[in-house]
């Protein structure tokens, strides 16, 4: 074997490959909502945690509902995944992806730099939104410790 090869190679490549081995949590009763190695996207306030699977996420923004916190997740431009709370200066905003620009706008003409969380241009140029975290993981492990998640599919 070459050396290049050893550095690819892993003694968990096992693990990664095989579904039915998730590691020591034993989240069995929740694998009805999806198998237990599903890689989602785990976003949570306080006790309040959405999962967005990749294949919802895809390109577009998904918006949620983290209690009564308005969030969206969306991939930023370095393929990265970020969530933001949808809200500026105490109103809730809409955000939808343009699908021949890419660019993402708020109802009231706001682009926005979901890297950032920055609006560029538009009435409120200059405005941040405050961002929450993003855990990739698998959901066996993310709905271990957050079993009420709200799953978007």
């Amino acid at each position: 074997m070459k050396k290049s090869e050893e550095v690819l190679s892993s003694h968990y490549q096992g693990y990664f490959d095989d579904p039915e081995k998730m590691g020591l949590f034993r989240a069995q009763w929740l694998a009805d909502r999806m198998p237990g190695k599903t890689k989602v996207y785990g976003a949570a306030i306080g006790p309040h945690a959405v999962a967005v699977t990749e294949g919802a996420l895809g390109n577009e923004v998904v918006a949620a509902e983290l209690g009564d916190t308005p969030v969206v997740l969306a991939r930023a431009p370095d393929g990265g995944v970020r969530a933001f709370i949808a809200r500026i200066e105490d109103q809730d905003l809409e955000l939808g992806r343009n699908p021949k620009t890419g660019e993402v706008r708020d109802a009231g003409g706001s682009t926005w730099d979901l890297g950032s969380g920055r609006s560029i241009s538009g009435p409120r140029s200059g405005l941040r939104l405050e961002s929450v975290a993003v855990t990739p993981v698998y959901w066996f492990a993310w709905s271990g410790f957050y079993p009420n998640t709200q799953v978007i599919d």
